[in-house]
């Protein structure tokens, strides 16, 4: 089974791109905190030591497009999705890469203030920089 249940906030802005097919695809980071006591917190962040974890998300079709026009940095997201891995050589070694693949999506809360839809989810839908067919690991 590979399910990835994730609730937390974007550290940027989402990335939208298309296709040469015009497929859309979205790309961003959710901050989670992790859980830990105020006392561990503080001596974490007193030794410039991670506090968060940060996971990154890609989204197709509609549901990129739908996450790029409603969510920013700082918004707060639930993500449905599933793990998977890719790797591209550079000089000889194998950089692996870890995302979830994004199948549901729920607005928990946008700081984008012109919207007309904030506390929905939108299912997976196979449906703005340019990237080729070639590019998608699937």
């Amino acid at each position: 089974m590979n399910n990835v249940c994730l609730i937390g906030r974007l550290t940027r802005s989402p990335e939208l791109r298309y296709t040469n097919s015009g497929k859309a695809m979205c790309r961003f980071t959710v901050a989670i905190s992790r859980e830990l006591s105020k006392e561990k917190k503080r001596e974490l962040e007193s030794l410039n030591k991670q506090t968060a974890d940060f996971i990154n998300c890609i989204a197709w079709g509609k549901t990129a497009e739908l996450i790029a026009s409603y969510m920013d940095k700082g918004s707060q997201v639930g993500v449905n999705g599933k793990l998977q891995t890719s790797f591209v050589e550079k000089e000889g070694r194998k950089i692996y890469k870890t995302e979830v693949l994004v199948e549901r999506v729920e607005f928990l809360e946008s700081v984008k203030k012109d919207e007309s839809v904030s506390e929905n989810s939108y299912g997976f839908e196979d449906d703005a920089f340019l990237i080729g067919d070639d590019d998608i690991p699937f």
